[in-house]
């Protein structure tokens, strides 16, 4: 029986990844809007009944509103964790799915996208979205804000884990993130 070597040629099937539809979903505010603190032994975390399944992608959050130039030189650079919880049968958050350090500038004001497409968190039935900002020394309350509705909205449900109970609370004051959500379908 004869040898015989045969050549090909590269074959590629595929070098394509699949990206589905990217869909927009904003956290409805209410009448007006609230600039919250957060304190940095507290963690904040909202949810939406109504938002769409999906893979998450990126969360767009306002920080330190500054309406006027007065207010511009009083924020610092501040470290945030933004964590993804699933929703337990009681509705409260559960399982922390996810999370990530992100650092907000000082010099930053408005609106600010975070890429979680590295987490690959799915939204199934529901999804927390919690902010947590990580202590530094010398950090005063009003050194940073994030953008928050502040009328009630029955679309969305906002809680803040109290370390001192080890549960979760009804938030008072904040209802709801302004936050838009960016989701692959």
């Amino acid at each position: 029986m004869e040898k015989d070597t045969l050549q090909m040629r590269e074959v590629v099937v595929n070098s394509k990844k699949y990206k589905g539809r990217q869909i927009s979903y904003k956290f409805r505010r209410g009448i007006c809007t609230y600039f919250a603190v957060l304190p940095s032994n507290y963690e904040t975390a909202t949810m939406a009944y109504d938002m769409p399944k999906g893979i998450l992608k990126t969360l767009r959050f306002g920080f330190n509103h500054a309406s006027s130039s007065d207010r511009k030189d009083k924020f610092q650079d501040t470290q945030i964790e933004v964590s993804l919880y699933d929703v337990k049968r009681d509705g409260d958050p559960g399982e922390k799915l996810a999370s990530k350090i992100v650092m907000v500038p000082g010099s930053h004001s408005g609106k600010m996208d975070i890429d979680v497409s590295d987490l690959a968190v799915r939204n199934e039935s529901g999804i927390y979205i919690a902010l947590r900002r990580i202590q530094r020394d010398n950090e005063k309350a009003t050194d940073f804000e994030v953008d928050c509705s502040c009328k009630e909205n029955k679309k969305h449900r906002t809680l803040t884990y109290s370390p001192k109970r080890k549960k979760w609370l009804p938030a008072h004051g904040p209802y709801a993130f302004e936050l838009t959500v960016t989701i692959e379908q």
